[in-house]
Formats: structure tokens, sequence, C-alpha cells
């Protein structure tokens, strides 16, 4: 008789348990929708434009402190693909020729900057820093779109704390009859016009990821925390081929991640109806609204690995008025001339 051993079991199932997590640690996951990094290139020369092959650029993430560095090719080029979003500094070095490092450089989403070096002779211990300018062109792609970043979604007032009011920043956007700015979900509507196209034509994106409903592609899925939003791009018009589910604009929504230092906050917004005045003929309505949440962020192995945490709770009472008819002195004596006389509806009502 075969007796099973226990522990055979148990070790298998542990074994496939760590087999699956080493698995979704490692694995090369790629599967996101669009583009929801950016990129930087440029070439390396010396004072008289000749081209500098074999000069080592590294590029540094402020925020995280990783960095990537490249040599250049025989044509002095160097790329820097799928780059985080955030602040950089990038340095220069080749033989014979001094140090130099571009700072203060700031990275949207879907930014693809050209960033073009000339190195001065001398050593490789000194070095040149040049301070990158606060406006920075676009000059690799003709689209048209507008930026909101992080600061302003979570400054300017919005009342409900619904982002999709800061869409209607940007030029050429315009709000569609359907349009709620404080409902959410399913009872919302994103109606939403950009340059002139349907408001039903739009393609929403958070980190990539497709969020529209696609019922009536009118409502989104997912409202991330105003305080979780990194920054949002509304792409309007010419705008590259990767863009390519929807007529209408494209707004992708790139929620934060976590820095080398921890960082949180807790918040709280509230209405409520014992604060507001009462109209002499309507009475006061019922409004009780409560928004709070958190968030904290910061390193899970220093300069390697890292994680944000965001949750927000919405919770709101509020009334509803109603209107209804009594019947009038002369109906109740089977006088209804005034009801015969109002054939799309009661006296007094819209039809």
């Amino acid at each position: 008789m075969n007796e099973e051993n226990p522990n055979v079991n148990y070790r298998t199932i542990v074994s496939l348990i760590a087999l699956i997590f080493v698995l979704i640690l490692c694995g090369p996951w790629q599967a996101q929708a669009q583009v929801t990094t950016a990129a930087v290139r440029g070439t390396v020369s010396d004072e008289q434009g000749a081209v500098l092959s074999g000069a080592q650029v590294t590029i540094t993430h402020t925020d995280t402190n990783q960095s990537r560095s490249v040599v250049t090719d025989s044509d002095g080029l160097y790329n820097f693909p799928d780059l985080p979003l955030g602040g950089y500094k990038i340095n220069y070095s080749h033989q014979g020729f001094k140090t130099e490092s571009q700072t203060g450089i700031v990275l949207h989403v879907n930014d693809s900057r050209v960033f073009n070096v000339s190195l001065k002779i001398g050593t490789i211990t000194e070095e040149i820093v040049v301070q990158g300018s606060l406006v920075q062109v676009e000059t690799t792609n003709a689209g048209l779109s507008g930026l909101v970043e992080g600061k302003q979604v979570t400054e300017l007032p919005l009342n409900g704390r619904n982002f999709m009011q800061l869409v209607t920043m940007v030029p050429g956007v315009s709000t569609g009859e359907g349009f709620s700015a404080q409902a959410k979900g399913l009872k919302g509507g994103s109606d939403i016009s950009i340059s002139g196209g349907a408001v039903n034509a739009n393609l929403w994106l958070v980190d990539g990821a497709h969020n529209n409903d696609v019922g009536s592609n009118r409502t989104i899925l997912v409202f991330p925390s105003v305080d979780a939003i990194d920054e949002f791009k509304i792409e309007r018009n010419s705008y590259s081929a990767e863009f390519g589910q929807s007529a209408g604009g494209q707004i992708s929504v790139i929620t934060k991640h976590g820095t080398d230092q921890f960082h949180g906050s807790a918040y709280y917004f509230g209405r409520n109806d014992a604060l507001n005045g009462t109209d002499p003929f309507t009475g006061k309505g019922v409004l009780k609204r409560n928004d709070f949440g958190y968030t904290i962020g910061g390193p899970i192995i220093k300069d390697k690995v890292f994680f944000f945490w965001s949750q927000e709770w919405n919770r709101m009472t509020e009334g509803a008025g109603t209107a209804q008819r009594v019947p009038t002195v002369a109906n109740k004596a089977g006088d209804f001339r005034d009801i015969a006389a109002c054939p799309g509806g009661f006296p007094g009502f819209p039809s």
C-alpha cells in the first residue's frame, strides 16, 4: 500500500507560487496601448562641427537617480528612448575634451526632444554646465497639443474634484450638452468636443490603457484622483500614427510614480448644506459631499525600484426636487377646460 507524502504536494505548490512570482517581477511587460514615456536624442560634435564618435553620454533622472549611458555612433548620434517622465540632466564626455552637462531638462508624455552639443577642447576633468531653458520647443513633430501639469491639476479649484474640467482649459476644446463636471462613472458624461470633433469621438487613456466606455464612448471608466495625476496631455490635431483609435482628440492621463524619497499626503474636501443660504421660494436643498483620501510613494530599493499608492473616497448625499400638479377647484367640480386648452401638457408645466 502506497501512502502519499503530504510534504511533496506542499513543496510543489510553494515552488509554483515562487515561479509565478519571479515571472511577474522579471517578465518583459510591454503591453501598454500607447506611448506613456518620452525620448531624447542628439548629436555630439567638436567646436569645428565635426561629429565625435565614441563620446560617452549619460542621462540621469533627477527624481530617482536612475541613469542610462550610451556611446555615440560613427555619425556622432545618441538616442535614449522610453524615458520615464520628469526632470533630467545629461552628461557628455570624450577623451581630450571638457565634460559638458545639460541640466534643467523636463520631459512630458510623448515628448521627443533633441539636444545637440559641441564639446570644447580640454581635459576631461574640466566641466561646463549648461542650464536648460524653461521653454523647450518641440521640433520633431507637428502635432497640436495642450499639456496640463500635475501642479495645475492639484492647485486649480475643481468643483467635484473631477480632472475632466481641466481639459476645457486647452484652446479648441468645448463642452457638449451632456458634459458633467461633478458626476463620475456611468452617471457622468465626458462630452467634450476637441477641434470641432464629435463629443463621443475622443480617446481617453490612463497610463496608456484604454479608458473609454465602449458602449457609448461618451463616458470614461477610471477617474484617477487629482492628487495621483502627474500630468495629462490633449492631442488636438495632426497627432502621430500611434493615436489611431479615434477620430477626435486623444487625452493621455499619466499617474504619479515613486521617487528616491518618501512623500505622502492626506486631504479632505467637503460641502454641506448647513453652510448654504435658504432660498425663500424653494427652501434649502440637501447636499452633503465628502471627498477624502491619501497618497504615499517612495523607494522599495533605492535608485532601482519605487512605488506609489493613492486611494480616495467620494461620498455624497443629495436631495432631488420634484413637481406635482394638484387638482384645481374647477377640476374637482368636473371642469377640465384648463387642461383641454393645453394639449401639450398641464398648465404651468413644460410639454
